[in-house]
Parts: structure tokens; sequence; C-alpha cells
């Protein structure tokens, strides 16, 4: 800075004038109805955890993990993340696992060509069969 410049009249702040007699980030308090305080010394408070009940994992926004948060911006009602549920195959007497759209790898695929979805037969080895 060369000596005509003035410098900030905020605490603890020798940056040079922008506005108001202070600093821009001054400024910017000074604008919003902050009380000026020194730049860099405001560290907001940490949160612990997960304010959803039965949740451990630790804070992203809003009180929230980032698995409840991504729910609650979704719009959808907040439920306990992990819950491993087993999904089977949607189709009558199936019970293979579930791949996409309710369907097991099998019937995903019959679907996906436009063909008619049928019991998938069950694999045997040539040696089994006789």
């Amino acid at each position: 800075m060369t000596e005509n410049e003035k410098t900030c009249a905020g605490p603890e702040c020798d940056r040079p004038v922008r506005a108001y007699g202070l600093c821009a980030t001054h400024a910017r308090q000074k604008l919003r109805g902050r009380d000026l305080i020194p730049i860099g010394s405001y560290v907001r408070p940490a949160k612990e955890g997960c304010d959803f009940p039965e949740c451990d994992r630790k804070h992203y926004a809003k009180g929230l993990c980032f698995q409840h948060y991504k729910q609650q911006l979704a719009g959808r009602e907040l439920k306990v993340i992990g819950e491993n549920r087993e999904r089977v195959c949607s189709f009558p007497n199936c019970g293979r696992k579930h791949l996409a759209l309710g369907l097991c790898k099998q019937h995903y695929r019959a679907k996906k060509a436009g063909r008619k979805l049928e019991p998938i037969r069950k694999y045997t080895k040539k040696e089994e069969q006789g």
C-alpha cells in the first residue's frame, strides 16, 4: 500500500478502504446490519452429528447427515438410513434378487427386449441331467 491509501476503520484491519471508510468485508458486515468483527475471527460452532433420532452419522447440513439432508431436499419423509431390506423380483413365484423396475435380471432383460414375461427355467448342469 502507498502512503496515500487509507486503511479500513474496522477492528484489527489493515486492508484498503472500499466504501464507508471500510474494506469490502467490513462494508458487507455493516450493510447487513451486523456488528463489525475482526476478519477471520468468527468460527461457526460445529455440529456433532445428525439430529435425526437413531442416526449416528456426522453432520452435513441443516442439522442432518448427508443422506437425511438428501431426503429432506427431495421432499421425502425422513427415514432410517441403512435398513437392509432384501428386495426380490415381483414376478409371481420368482424369488430371485431384484435388479431394476421390481424385476430380477432375467425378467428385466425380457421386459426391456419387449418379450412376454414368463417363469425362468431352472438351470441344471449337464452332469446332473443324467
